[in-house]
């Protein structure tokens, strides 16, 4: 279950990241497949890069496949 923005216990990103895979899930459903994919890998990508240590700005091939096999 994806969370809904409506909720009110989330915090703004669980809000956002919430909203974002709704929208992905809304293009797949519509037939959008490749906009709905891009979507995913930049959220992906997003979370990655808040995944980050401190002081790291920018995000690596690495990173994003290290936060996929963890999450």
């Amino acid at each position: 279950m994806v969370p809904q923005s409506s909720d009110r216990n989330l915090t703004p990103l669980d809000s956002t990241v919430g909203e974002l895979l709704a929208a992905a899930d809304l293009v797949i459903e519509r037939g959008y497949a490749m906009p709905g994919l891009i979507l995913l890998y930049s959220l992906v990508d997003t979370m990655a890069w808040l995944s980050l240590p401190e002081g790291v700005e920018d995000v690596k091939g690495t990173d994003f496949i290290g936060w996929v096999r963890t999450y």
